[in-house]
């Protein structure tokens, strides 16, 4: 399942939610900016697979969104995975950390968090023994020389300095991440101005 499409299930995990509010939620929330092509396609294969459903409509006819029991159970599955991948992370934990209690528990949250750190801390010292530096320090910051120069030789694997980069930075993140904890926010009451309405028959 993609990114965008777990985001939409969770979010409409909070209550009754309509396409465009979605997207400015997933904006605010995380960053990624989707537009409404990416919205739609995206609920109606939610709703096809039954991870949510229509409840309603607005005044002006527009589609209200909750989440099922299945989507709810998949929501909980998501947050419950780590991946080592930068996109994925940022994304996830973005999210996560904005959800309210009843949604995804603080120590959920505290436990996906050390859970990815983990998860990096492993591929940093794979990548420091097949180096030969399996004692890396982390966070160690930004290092370009690591290698001495005689080490750099062709054939020199320089794709896993980018591995040790990646996790170092990654783990630095982490712990900025846990050190500022969560920041539980509702739907906002206030409607956007403009949102897509159903074909009219």
């Amino acid at each position: 399942m993609s990114l965008i499409r777990h985001g939409i299930v969770a979010l409409t995990g909070l209550g009754p939610v309509y396409g465009l509010q979605l997207g400015s939620e997933i904006a605010a929330r995380t960053g990624r900016q989707l537009n409404p092509g990416q919205i739609y396609s995206t609920l109606a294969r939610c709703q096809r697979d039954g991870l949510i459903t229509e409840v309603a409509k607005t005044h002006d006819n527009l589609a209200l969104f909750a989440a099922t029991p299945a989507g709810l159970e998949s929501t909980a599955q998501w947050f419950n995975s780590v991946e080592c991948d930068w996109e994925q992370m940022v994304f996830q934990l973005s999210l996560a950390r904005t959800l309210p209690e009843q949604l995804l528990p603080a120590q959920q949250l505290t436990d996906l968090i050390s859970n990815y750190r983990r998860a990096w801390q492993s591929v940093l010292g794979s990548a420091g023994h097949e180096l030969g530096h399996p004692n890396t320090a982390v966070p160690a910051g930004p290092d370009l020389d690591r290698a001495a120069p005689d080490e750099r030789r062709p054939g020199y694997p320089v794709w896993l300095d980018a591995e040790q980069q990646l996790a170092q930075a990654a783990i630095g993140w982490l712990d900025g991440l846990a050190a500022v904890g969560a920041d539980p926010r509702p739907l906002p009451q206030v409607r956007p101005r403009r949102g897509r309405k159903p074909n009219q028959a």
